[in-house]
């Protein structure tokens, strides 16, 4: 009489397979979770520089408190300010923190770390371009530019900066 077992339940093998086939598309999941929440919050900073240049542009030029306004720039902040120079300790001074993802990986104007618009006609005192980028993957980059005219511009990705 042939030896006939009824076969019930896994094997090892089986159960290793299964094993590894979701902790492949546990880990792909993961990963995109990840990517796609540090690209939000490079979009979020982005739009956070905008409308804060952008208010500083309109506030200039509808003579908000009979003064120029500008937009100062940190590694992982910026702040919207009033008058012809940033102060520091300006109690009117309002700072704006990017998220912990993002910062600002190269700023390039001609007035320091400053973005200063004039009155009545928003053009940009000083002007230039500043590089928003992951702090995780600084390939993944936008970049503002802050025309003379007031006029800003954004790009992805970025120029190489010249040495």
């Amino acid at each position: 009489m042939p030896y006939c077992k009824d076969l019930q339940g896994f094997s090892l093998i089986e159960l290793l397979v299964a094993l590894v086939i979701v902790v492949v598309l546990g880990t792909i999941g993961v990963l995109t979770f990840y990517q796609s929440t540090h690209s939000i919050s490079l979009d979020n900073d982005l739009q956070l520089t905008i409308e804060t240049l952008n208010k500083a542009r309109q506030y200039a030029i509808n003579s908000k408190g009979k003064t120029p306004w500008g937009v100062h720039f940190n590694q992982d902040s910026l702040v919207l300010f009033s008058g012809s120079t940033f102060i520091p300790s300006s109690p009117t001074n309002v700072t704006l923190n990017l998220s912990t993802y993002s910062t600002f990986s190269l700023i390039s104007l001609s007035d320091e770390d400053d973005v200063i618009f004039n009155q009545l006609n928003g053009s940009a005192s000083s002007y230039g371009y500043v590089v928003v980028s992951l702090k995780n993957n600084p390939s993944a980059l936008k970049t503002i530019y802050i025309q003379p005219s007031g006029i800003i511009n954004v790009t992805s990705p970025s120029p190489t900066p010249s040495a």
